[in-house]
């Protein structure tokens, strides 16, 4: 128990935050005979258990008892290593939320600990316990730092030369001493002391335009950033003022980790009543867009300038409550910091705000209100008086009703109809609800395991450590069905955990002949076929592991195969987080396509309607509906149909094969040359699945039960499977004209089938079924070169006859 007593009291240094980014580079170690070496702290990896049990000796098991290092490894929230420049491991420690299994039920140490040990401030949210800790005898380790404290204070003159010197460059060398000199009720400074010296710095101010980050960024959660204003009494007469703009911040410092999120409006009169800094109760908020309000009602400030020494960077958060007292009337704290860069850990305690898409400042926005710093955070299983607060909190989700019923259930049976095995978890801030998990049994997890790649994240980040540890699971499962699915939850109830969670790569799979196999086939766990859906992981390893945020704006145009495929190896990679994934497309992303509807169009076999549902892109990628008209490499934007805006750090052209309307009028046209007035209604371009369905229903209201022939122009394999399409929509082949155009410019075309055997088979069985094929053929004239619409003759020039 001595060793669980230190651990808690660094644990209490830390904030209720340890993280740990990959590898930290330590210069120097010194052992008991001054031999000075370099080493390393990384996390613990599956291969170190072997030179970990090694370091095992009766002392550590007369603290830890008997250990299996492998079991403990996988199941440890965190697990950390130090190794010499030899990759020899020096020392191990491992980490879990929970005392001893031996001891105490995990999911229930609180009252245990309570009440053997006099501290009231370890709760879930902050405390890990030590469960091993092993170290080779030369090497000791050095005690935890104090804890660093806030004080508005005047003395700067040792903060951060070196990032100082970036910010005088901006804005001047006397700009530190001018923010000083400037303080007023709506600009306010504040440093961060250690030891006597100040090590960070911060300024403030009330003067926040509101007008410009509502049309740049999401805010609709946050009520605009506005006070929430009553709806039934009648407002008195304002005069409307111009609210200025602030400073755009500098944040020299960099690295980082994500925040958490604005609880419910109905908390924050209690959440005020025990920070005391207001006694005004906000109402709900008001669906409608806010009214250009006058200065009162603004209930936001902004952070201008922020810098803290690296030493002491991840004491960052400690500004946040002394700042919130200086805007005691304001509820929350922005900050915006540049794209490009790593998030800093201050922003631990932000929320990041979803740009528009057609936002074209160079920063992102950071949100943090007040009562996301108070400590009472405490999650609980659910019981039957929650309901009433549970149904106010999922009221606008399309699954409140199933909810309702899963937790009625809960509270009744711990089951649910099925009879499966479930949990329902609440989480609480003074007494009000604020947030609900549902956890079930993975009753198909043989199906999973067969579709989805879920052993790659054994090591990877985290999400719900208290859900984890209260349903005694070890690991949980999300999954994202396709919008028009019954199952389908609303985006609100998803977006918090999705930016936690871990998306799941599908598998390719076998096409099995199950009759031949008999007995030897896979079980029908796994070849029953289910809806397509997303899945997403998290693990006790992932619960300590955070994603590096990348903010830069990465902009996709086309809906390519290849575009797919690039946006899929970002949205999945395990230990990225991408923020700004933009793809713009004239369709949106190619979902629900029917293989009626694509039949006109070969294949690539890349994605299908089942693929696109298993990867979910949506949820990661930002969509734009319209067409790329031009670029401006110089401003670093593209416009969307016409005059809409798209900024980018990163353009990326994926627009794919797409078939173009050959010029209409006379032969003199030069070759490739493209129409550009009106297409005839009854001319098709097919390049995607809606070009495919439009043609589709109108051929099948205009043409299939009708007289008339049907023209083919082109010399693609799409071509012959639109041929295809005609004859099996019931068109006889003596309809149909098959139209090839000659070879190209640069010499022959290379022939649509690699091997003239196949040609000459296919050519055979077309006229076996009466279709007509013309050869190197070139449009020359339509309709006799009168009228377009509709189009009932078409000419083209060839070697030797026309052809009409």
């Amino acid at each position: 128990m001595v060793t669980l007593f230190v651990f808690l009291k660094y644990c209490k240094c830390s904030h209720g935050h340890l993280s740990l980014h990959g590898r930290i580079n330590m210069r120097t170690a010194t052992n008991w005979s001054d031999d000075v070496e370099s080493i390393t702290v990384r996390r613990t990896e599956s291969s170190d258990a072997r030179e970990i049990s090694e370091l095992i000796g009766p002392a550590t098991e007369a603290v830890f008892g008997r250990v299996n290092v492998i079991y403990l490894l996988e199941k440890a929230n965190l697990a950390v290593t130090v190794t010499n420049s030899k990759n020899e491991v020096l020392a191990h420690a491992a980490f879990l939320d929970h005392p001893s299994s031996d001891i105490i039920d995990p999911a229930d140490w609180e009252p245990w600990f309570r009440k053997h040990f006099s501290s009231d401030k370890c709760t879930p949210l902050n405390t890990l316990f030590l469960h091993l800790f092993v170290a080779q005898s030369d090497f000791s380790l050095g005690s935890a730092k104090e804890i660093v404290r806030v004080e508005d204070h005047d003395d700067l003159t040792h903060i951060l030369s070196e990032q100082t010197k970036v910010c005088c460059a901006s804005y001047g060398p006397y700009f530190l001493a001018e923010l000083i000199e400037a303080q007023d009720d709506d600009l306010h400074a504040a440093v961060c002391e250690k030891d006597g010296a100040a090590v960070g710095f911060i300024s403030l101010s009330s003067d926040v335009n509101l007008k410009l980050l509502n049309e740049c960024f999401d805010l609709g959660p946050f009520n605009g950033l506005y006070k929430a204003r009553p709806v039934d009494p009648p407002q008195p007469e304002e005069h409307e003022e111009p609210v200025p703009e602030t400073i755009e911040p500098e944040t020299p410092e960099e690295s980082g980790t994500k925040s958490d999120q604005e609880p419910e409006e109905e908390v924050t009169e209690k959440i005020k009543e025990a920070t005391t800094t207001s006694d005004q109760e906000p109402e709900e908020e008001d669906p409608e867009p806010a009214p250009e309000p006058v200065q009162d009602d603004v209930n936001a400030f902004c952070i201008q300038l922020f810098f803290i020494d690296k030493k002491c960077e991840m004491r960052s958060v400690d500004f946040l409550p002394y700042i919130f007292t200086l805007f005691p009337a304001r509820d929350f704290c922005v900050i915006s910091v540049p794209k490009v860069g790593p998030e800093f850990p201050l922003l631990q305690a932000f929320f990041h705000v979803t740009p528009r898409g057609t936002s074209t400042l160079p920063h992102e926005l950071y949100v943090c209100h007040r009562s996301g710093l108070l400590k009472p955070f405490e999650v609980r299983a659910a019981v039957s008086s929650d309901r009433l607060a549970v149904e106010a909190l999922v009221m606008e989700l399309s699954l409140r009703e199933s909810m309702l019923e899963e937790m009625d259930m809960f509270c009744h049976a711990r089951q649910n109809k099925d009879g499966t095995p479930m949990h329902v978890l609440v989480a609480q801030v003074l007494e009000q609800v604020v947030g609900i998990v549902i956890i079930k049994n993975e009753e198909d997890i043989e199906y999973i395991r067969a579709h989805y790649n879920i052993e790659n994240f054994h090591y990877a980040r985290h999400f719900l450590k208290e859900a984890l540890r209260l349903g005694r699971k070890t690991c949980l499962y999300c999954r994202i069905y396709p919008p028009r699915h019954a199952q389908s939850a609303s985006a609100d109830s998803l977006v918090c955990a999705l930016s936690c969670m871990v998306p799941v790569r599908p598998r390719r799979q076998i096409i099995c002949p199950l009759e031949e196999l008999g007995v030897n086939a896979p079980s029908t766990q796994v070849t029953d076929e289910q809806a397509p859906y997303a899945l997403n992981h998290i693990n006790r390893k992932l619960t300590m592991e955070p994603k590096v945020t990348v903010n830069i704006r990465i902009v996709v145009v086309g809906a390519s195969d290849t575009a797919i495929s690039f946006l899929e190896v970002f949205a999945f990679c395990p230990h990225l987080r991408f923020n700004n994934l933009t793809l713009i497309s004239s369709r949106g992303l190619p979902e629900h396509c029917s293989r009626d509807e694509m039949c006109f169009l070969t294949s690539s076999h890349s994605y299908n309607d089942r693929d696109h549902a298993q990867l979910s892109l949506r949820s990661w990628v930002h969509v734009i509906v319209g067409k790329m008209t031009a670029i401006n490499r110089a401003g670093k934007y593209v416009l969307v149909s016409g005059d809409r805006k798209v900024p980018y750090d990163h353009l990326i052209l994926c627009t794919g094969q797409q078939y173009q309307v050959p010029c209409l009028g006379e032969s003199s046209a030069r070759p490739g040359q493209r129409h550009a007035g009106p297409v005839p209604s009854n001319l098709f371009t097919l390049n995607d699945h809606e070009d495919c369905s439009r043609a589709r229903r109108w051929l099948q209201e205009n043409f299939v039960d009708l007289e008339g022939d049907a023209v083919v122009y082109g010399d693609s394999i799409d071509a012959y499977a639109c041929v295809e399409t005609l004859l099996r929509m019931g068109v006889r082949g003596s309809r149909i004209h098959l139209v090839h155009p000659p070879a190209g410019p640069s010499g022959p075309a290379r022939p649509c089938f690699a091997h003239p055997a196949v040609e000459r088979a296919v050519g055979e069985a077309l006229r076996g079924i009466g279709v007509r094929v013309h050869r190197h053929c070139l449009l020359a004239r339509v309709n006799g070169g009168r009228d377009l619409e509709p189009l009932s003759s078409v000419s083209f020039a060839t070697d030797s006859q026309p052809v009409t």
